[in-house]
């Protein structure tokens, strides 16, 4: 009886590349950082294949060490490092530079910025792609070391959470870069003395201003009622006041039969909240509106689509 002869299976260098890259999409991080080593060709294979990271974060936990945390959303996986601070800060600019590498959270603290950027400053061409920045530390001033970093990163970069204060002379600086231009998502939820207008082209809003009046309530609404581009789950503002607002200026409406499907009844000044819908003034399908939510100490608005939906899209968006 003749014994079976099996075909012998290909090796991988044989493998055509289509299958290669839907090899390489399924191995985790470490698999593919193993495979970019083994040769020219698998390190120019790899760098084809995207990386997903959800969020890198960089936090200053002693005054010798730093610990970064990262969280990659494709393929699937956590890492933390508590790294010597003399060392960290070229493991974070390297795993930054990797092509294929798409971030969509970057933190970092502002005392560790400096460091930082001194490893930026040796590559002044290659963009960081990065979807969002948040700059850590609410005892820290926004200062000139984050006008340096946002010139390092690229188009894609459209959403920045500020912790801390920002003097006027920051925010005048700030609102000249073509990276503040180009955002379309700001968030600062520390209080803050903050001029309305530098914020009006963004289509998602988190703030909390110390002085904020019916007047900038009207012009934030009329801003979003007019907008040109944006989708109902991701264009929304959520204002913080410290100081009261008189609401009946802001809504000269009020509709009551939204209070109990978007409110809690043991919401703060629930009595006095106000709603109303407003038509959106461009070429939007009927049933997108914008629906405002105002009480003296805080103005929302939110695009919703009306009817069964309006309840589930009002603030049901990301954080920016």
């Amino acid at each position: 009886m003749s014994q079976q002869i099996y075909k012998a299976l290909p090796i991988w260098q044989e493998i055509p590349e289509k299958f290669k890259v839907k090899i390489v999409n399924l191995l985790d991080f470490e698999s593919r950082f193993c495979l970019r080593q083994c040769s020219v060709s698998d390190k120019e294979l790899v760098d084809k294949c995207q990386i997903i990271i959800k969020s890198i974060f960089v936090v200053n936990t002693r005054d010798d060490e730093i610990s970064v945390v990262i969280r990659v959303k494709h393929p699937r996986a956590y890492y933390f490092h508590a790294l010597p601070k003399t060392t960290s800060m070229s493991c974070v600019y390297k795993f930054t530079r990797i092509p294929n590498v798409k971030v969509l959270k970057f933190g970092i603290e502002y005392k560790i910025l400096p460091l930082f950027l001194e490893k930026l400053s040796e590559d002044n061409k290659t963009k960081m792609n990065i979807e969002m920045v948040h700059f850590q530390g609410g005892d820290h001033a926004v200062d000139r070391s984050v006008i340096e970093f946002l010139g390092h990163l690229g188009t894609n970069c459209k959403k920045f959470v500020f912790d801390g204060i920002c003097d006027s002379e920051m925010m005048e600086k700030l609102g000249k870069m073509a990276q503040w231009k180009n955002a379309t998502g700001i968030c600062f939820p520390h209080w803050n003395i903050l001029k309305l207008t530098h914020f009006l082209h963004c289509n998602s809003l988190r703030l909390a201003m110390k002085e904020f009046d019916s007047k900038d309530a009207k012009m934030l609404i009329e801003t979003f009622i007019h907008k040109k581009v944006f989708k109902y789950d991701s264009t929304f503002f959520q204002i913080y006041i410290e100081t009261s607002m008189n609401i009946e200026e802001v809504l000269l409406e009020n509709d009551d039969d939204l209070k109990p499907k978007l409110t809690n009844a043991n919401e703060d000044n629930y009595p006095s909240i106000r709603f109303q819908t407003f038509k959106l003034a461009n070429d939007f399908p009927d049933d997108l509106v914008l629906v405002v939510k105002a009480a003296p100490h805080m103005l929302t608005g939110s695009v919703c689509r009306l009817g069964a939906h309006l309840a589930d899209d009002f603030m049901d968006s990301p954080y920016l």
